[in-house]
């Protein structure tokens, strides 16, 4: 196994992403609203790039839900914003939700030529090790901030090649990919405080989406596999 990193959604490169395994990681927030939808029976979600595309989409299929958010604040006319706790059962089972988002929907955009696509999170960090634990190339796609790398996605990587290298102990391992596993081992047991120090995390905590931090650093909540297939992601 060969495990590489991708460090933001503008750093993306093709040649990474071919034949490759790819899991996108955007712990805040969308891939864990992503996760907490379906965890609460959503039937798929639908990723796009701009708000453009998901009013597009509403207007043919008019009983889909938007979701999302840009510069982490609802957008006008979605009926959802960017807050896992906005994603209850009793609105989103058995829906298909539009997500576009400012980082996550893009970084997905930008991988969708992988072999496989999945969406991770701390909150399925240990299922998504399980099911990649066979591939023989895997690119963990951190989705960033406005083009640039946060602390919360990279740790979230690190766990995940800790993870992985647990099922595969010979995997060989990018310079990014070893950093970042140590960079993780060092704060396994801090890393939401030590996550707090970067800019995107204070950016959101300045927002007053405190009970949303706290939330997207749980471990292991949920045992999914959120998988992209023809542009529309379902559980696996």
């Amino acid at each position: 196994m060969y495990i590489d990193i991708i460090e933001s959604a503008k750093a993306i490169d093709s040649r990474k992403i071919e034949n490759s395994a790819v899991a996108i990681i955007d712990v805040l927030r969308a891939t864990s609203v992503m996760l907490t939808a379906f965890a609460n029976g959503a039937k798929s979600i639908i990723p796009v790039d701009s708000p453009a595309k998901a009013f597009a989409l509403k207007k043919i299929y008019p009983e889909y839900l938007l979701g999302g958010e840009e510069d982490a604040i609802q957008v006008k006319g979605f009926d959802l914003d960017n807050s896992p706790f906005s994603y209850t059962r009793e609105i989103v089972a058995n829906k298909t939700i539009v997500m576009s988002t400012s980082n996550g929907t893009k970084a997905i955009e930008g991988s969708k030529n992988a072999n496989r696509l999945v969406i991770a999170s701390f909150l399925n960090a240990n299922a998504i090790a399980q099911e990649l634990k066979h591939e023989e190339k895997i690119t963990l796609v951190c989705s960033g901030s406005n083009n640039s790398y946060t602390l919360e996605d990279a740790l979230c990587a690190g766990y995940l090649v800790n993870l992985l290298q647990q099922h595969q102990p010979a995997s060989k391992l990018s310079d990014l990919a070893i950093s970042l596993s140590s960079l993780s081992s060092i704060h396994q047991n801090d890393i939401q405080n030590f996550a707090s120090k970067g800019n995107h995390y204070q950016l959101l905590a300045q927002k007053g989406f405190q009970k949303d931090l706290t939330y997207c650093f749980k471990k292991n909540r949920y045992d999914l596999i959120p998988e992209l297939n023809n542009g529309v992601i379902q559980i696996i």
